[in-house]
């Protein structure tokens, strides 16, 4: 009796894992993530032949770039700073919090020698994700409220309730969370100096 309770245990612990893994597996990014991957080893293997080492003029400051392609999502401010100050070099982050970086992409502007710059610290101080969070980009939860409150505009058949109901009920809630975020955004930014 014991043995079997616990395998109806195992078994529902592999389903949710496996069905959790599919749903991972089927999002819109990991799709296009798995096409890019594809099509970049196709390009490697049809032209083997990567042309001239591009060697960056003098005066222009030297580039890290991405190794894989990503969403920043979290950045390691201390991580940067600390770098910084031991390569003795001022770090430029090329892509905004929330962007798209394609591997292979200028991740970081170097304004200094890169001699002594550790490269694997400065990709690691990053977070790159296949899709956005709500962890540090306020900008994606705004565009999260946009995209919310445009949907219940729009002309898609509601069953559960009559359209004009269901639109204004989600319009105004959008509208009403968003205010309040901008106002406290707004806050704390002027009380910060920015």
């Amino acid at each position: 009796m014991a043995t079997a309770f616990v395998l109806v245990l195992v078994s529902i612990a592999v389903l949710v894992v496996y069905v959790h893994h599919i749903g991972q597996s089927l999002r819109v990014s990991s799709l296009i993530e798995l096409v890019g991957k594809d099509t970049r080893k196709l390009i490697d293997r049809k032209y083997p032949d990567a042309g001239p080492v591009l060697v960056p003029e003098p005066g222009t400051p030297g580039v890290v770039c991405a190794r894989r392609s990503g969403v920043v999502t979290g950045i390691g401010y201390d991580a940067l700073v600390e770098e910084a100050e031991r390569a003795s070099v001022r770090l430029e982050l090329a892509p905004a919090l929330g962007e798209f970086v394609p591997a292979g992409a200028p991740l970081f502007r170097v304004h200094g020698t890169t001699d002594g710059l550790d490269e694997d610290r400065l990709h690691t101080s990053l977070i790159m994700t296949l899709e956005p969070t709500l962890d540090e980009d306020v900008a994606y939860g705004v565009r999260l409220l946009v995209d919310i409150a445009e949907r219940s505009l729009s002309d898609s058949p509601s069953r559960i309730r009559p359209p004009q109901c269901r639109r204004s009920t989600a319009c105004t809630t959008c509208c009403a969370s968003s205010p309040g975020g901008r106002s406290r955004t707004g806050a704390t930014a002027t009380r910060r100096g920015r």
